[in-house]
């Protein structure tokens, strides 16, 4: 997400959403649709129908025993439509999903209303959310962007507890916002360890947009680590999220960049849209930056093949406009020598 400086500002005065640490229940009599509800029933599904009247009873939903007489997913996707009913759906996710993402924030603006329902979750977190001040001495162990960083990992605890995933495991690669082209090999390399013998059949990443530099890298090594791994196992499903990019010298959030890909729009209740507001009000740091996002839909697609020697879209990158430190053409060059150095070949990689 984009960072508007390294203090974590505190709320604004008048009314805003509070984030809480437990699972979010609405005032309003409980629902079918409700989060806590369902994360229960994603839980107790995978279990027998007879662990369902348990989840009613502690989460005060109704009985929907007499509903499920199997699971509702296999445990691996086998089609692209299976593969994005993960995240569409609003069914109970029993297989293995790898969400990988550039920053503490991320996970819940692009698949925050789908985060629920992923039964075996592991997240990876590449940066810690925190730019250097380059106009500071020492700027890497700088005290007030490492206070920063713990501010980022703090709110996505909170942001997580609050969607039931406080137990989820989390790997946080530690990278410096801003700065994860620079290690474009070593993430490949990290990820593909963790896809290695095919224990992630689903992955959830961003999409190749030109929106943020650590996105772009990201995406990069999630394809990358795909291609390290292909002649060993068969690929993991690589599903993406759109998050923002430039349009017009303007910024298009929540939406793909124009193309032939079909995408999966899952529309979110009322019930979900005030459930993800709570999820993003976790992150009180980020308020600004978070206030272009909207909350009525969710997008996702199957991954395309992309040529990240090629920008993303004709024209300035939203980066570029921001003035950040990398330019696009600087990135694709990285990029390129990440795939030799990888011996993955030129991109793209079907």
């Amino acid at each position: 997400m984009p960072v508007h400086g390294l203090r974590a500002r505190p709320a604004p005065r008048g009314r805003h959403i509070a984030c809480t640490s437990s699972l979010w229940l609405p005032p309003a009599a409980p629902r079918r649709q409700d989060w806590a509800w369902a994360r229960a029933r994603a839980v107790a599904v995978s279990r027998g129908p007879e662990r369902l009247s348990r989840a009613a009873s502690a989460t005060g939903g109704p009985d929907l025993s007499e509903e499920v007489q199997e699971p509702v997913l296999t445990a691996a996707p086998v089609t692209d439509a299976e593969a994005l009913d993960a995240f569409t759906s609003r069914r109970p996710v029993p297989f293995q999903t790898l969400v990988v993402v550039a920053h503490p924030d991320d996970e819940t603006v692009g698949a925050g209303a789908a985060l629920p329902y992923l039964q075996d979750v592991t997240f990876v977190h590449v940066t810690d959310g925190a730019p250097r001040d380059r106009t500071r001495p020492n700027a890497f162990a700088d005290p007030e962007r490492l206070l920063y960083s713990r501010t980022r990992r703090s709110e996505l605890r909170a942001a997580l507890g609050a969607a039931g995933l406080d137990r989820a495991p989390r790997m946080e690669l530690g990278i410096v916002d801003q700065e994860a082209a620079d290690a474009l090999v070593l993430l490949a390399r990290t990820l593909a360890a963790l896809l290695d013998e095919g224990r992630f059949p689903l992955v959830l990443t961003h999409a190749y947009e030109g929106g943020h530099p650590d996105h772009d890298a990201v995406a990069f090594a999630v394809h990358a680590a795909v291609a390290l791994n292909r002649r060993a196992m068969p690929p993991p499903f690589v599903v993406e999220m759109p998050l923002y990019h430039a349009e017009d010298e303007r910024l298009v959030t929540g939406r793909f960049l124009p193309g032939p890909w079909a995408e999966r729009v899952a529309t979110l209740s009322g019930d979900e849209r005030k459930g993800k507001e709570r999820l993003l009000a976790c992150f009180a740091s980020q308020r600004a930056a978070l206030a272009p996002f909207r909350v009525d839909d969710e997008r996702f697609r199957i991954a395309p093949a992309y040529d990240f020697r090629r920008p993303p879209h004709p024209g300035r990158l939203h980066y570029e406009r921001m003035g950040w430190r990398f330019t696009g053409t600087e990135f694709r060059a990285r990029a390129a020598a990440a795939a030799l150095a990888l011996g993955v070949g030129r991109p793209p990689w079907a």
